[in-house]
């Protein structure tokens, strides 16, 4: 038979391995969204340093008023040839 003196011990025990299981994942957690946030950093560098060495460059307004087309995703950049 258990006595509460053992209950109270498997208690402990299973409350800290589910504290430990809980801040494992909470660490997991932070470094997903820490290398999220630094893929975002990464992403926006790259594009900002095509646009400043003329790689892409944004589509010609020439064409008339900023429409619906021009907001596409398919139609904000055009690739100019190398």
């Amino acid at each position: 038979m258990t006595t509460p003196w053992q209950l109270h011990q498997d208690l402990i025990r299973v409350t800290e391995a589910e504290i430990a299981h809980t801040s494992r994942h909470a660490s997991q957690l932070a470094e997903l969204r820490l290398s999220a946030g630094d893929r975002r950093r990464r992403v926006g560098a790259v594009l900002g340093a095509l646009f400043r060495s003329r790689r892409i460059r944004p589509r010609s307004r020439a064409s008339g008023p900023l429409g619906v087309a021009d907001a596409a995703p398919e139609n904000r950049l055009e690739s100019t040839p190398p």
